[in-house]
């Protein structure tokens, strides 16, 4: 079952560092074949806002979002973001076929 990891990223307090973050991630992403499912641009924030922007990552499996997440070629940028950023990231299961 597909899995989607998602970044919400809820307030930067540096700006030029989380930029420098996204210019770095999406080639990463690209290169280990990881799709961009929907992001950055919030459309609307229902509930619980401001959120200043969101990215959802589409994987194969959650062993598989949990690997990229865990990988030696997404960590330094996990740390750019954690610095640039107050966010939160979690990992959701795709709901079983025929639901």
């Amino acid at each position: 079952m597909s899995a989607y990891l998602i970044f919400v990223v809820h307030s930067a307090h540096d700006k030029a560092l989380l930029q420098k973050y996204r210019d770095e991630a999406i080639p990463v992403v690209k290169s280990q074949g990881v799709k961009f499912f929907a992001g950055p641009v919030i459309s609307a924030a229902l509930e619980n806002g401001p959120v200043d922007s969101s990215v959802v990552l589409e994987f194969p499996t959650v062993e598989d979002a949990q690997a990229w997440y865990k990988s030696p070629e997404y960590a330094p940028l996990k740390a750019m973001r954690q610095a640039a950023a107050t966010s939160t990231t979690f990992i959701v299961e795709s709901w079983p076929e025929g639901l």
